[in-house]
């Protein structure tokens, strides 16, 4: 269930900026529980006590099995065969507990490092319960409200985001205009946009996308490109509001630039210093491609 909705149509937003929230009150004890039983295990694997207790133990029963034998060396009556063993069984059990206690130890380190990762899953679950905004964007339209059950995957608002989008369009292969993938890829653009009220707006950039799978048949065989420009804003004059220039959904007409870059003139070659060396003077040579009308200009797609 959707506790809350901050979200609203015609809000803009930024990027992680909290949009709606899911019910997680039991997401939240569960990352209480894993949070408590975490912090035992991390106190129980950091306590040397028993391990200085077990060593200690070793150190007195063993004194106390080497005074028993020394005192039946000196007198073979006064400490039985059978209390020799016992002080004995005695210190090797200390030396066993010893082993125990440092076995213990590690467990609760591992036990330590498994309830650190059953409370990042809680965490984890409970960050997914905050619906956040993937990018900065425009809330265009909103679906449920607080109180409403969502499932897994269904939408709650509709978000686009306007300072950076993408223009899609067709290529022909054949004809006047056309043209193959591998030229236009990379090319610089103009981009004009039809804009409500008979208006245009004019954006720059290159393509970013040429396909090369041919679609259609005969003359109608084309390509799908595409380029992304920044968008720009504009303030209203009468609301003083600002409003993007390029719509979601708007027409446009781009123009490829496909004239290759014009060579460079070579540099003019300097006399020798002292001597009365001659100058030549070279000139850009035109191409017979040029000449034929080969060379591509710009094209409207």
């Amino acid at each position: 269930m959707l506790t809350d909705v901050p979200g609203k149509e015609g809000q803009s937003v930024d990027k992680d900026t909290l949009l709606a929230q899911i019910d997680s009150r039991s997401t939240t004890a569960k990352r209480r529980i894993a949070e408590g039983e975490l912090s035992a295990a991390q106190a129980q694997a950091a306590n040397d006590a028993e391990v200085e207790v077990a060593e200690k133990a070793v150190a007195v029963s063993f004194e106390e099995y080497q005074q028993s034998k020394e005192i039946r060396l000196k007198n073979p009556g006064a400490v039985s065969e059978s209390q020799l063993r016992k002080d004995r069984f005695t210190w090797e059990k200390s030396k066993a507990q010893v082993k125990q206690a440092i076995n213990e130890k590690e467990i609760a380190r591992l036990t330590a490092t498994a309830k650190q990762a059953q409370y990042d899953a809680a965490s984890i679950e409970l960050d997914l319960r905050q619906i956040r905004a993937p990018f900065k964007g425009y809330i265009v339209e909103v679906m449920k409200n607080a109180g409403d059950w969502v499932t897994v995957g269904e939408p709650i608002m509709h978000i686009v985001g306007l300072d950076r989008v993408r223009v899609k369009g067709f290529v022909l292969v054949s004809g006047e205009n056309g043209a193959s993938h591998d030229e236009v890829i990379d090319k610089p653009v103009t981009i004009t946009v039809d804009a409500p009220g008979g208006k245009k707006h004019t954006v720059q950039g290159r393509i970013g996308f040429a396909s090369p799978v041919i679609e259609g048949v005969g003359s109608s065989r084309k390509f799908r490109i595409w380029a992304e420009v920044d968008n720009d804003t504009t303030i209203d004059p009468v609301t003083k509001r600002e409003t993007w220039k390029i719509q979601p959904g708007s027409m446009a007409t781009m123009t490829i630039d496909l004239t290759p870059p014009k060579p460079a003139a070579p540099a003019k070659t300097e006399p020798a210093k002292g001597g009365k060396g001659k100058v030549d003077a070279f000139k850009p040579v035109t191409g017979e491609a040029e000449k034929s009308g080969a060379t591509k200009g710009p094209r409207a797609f």
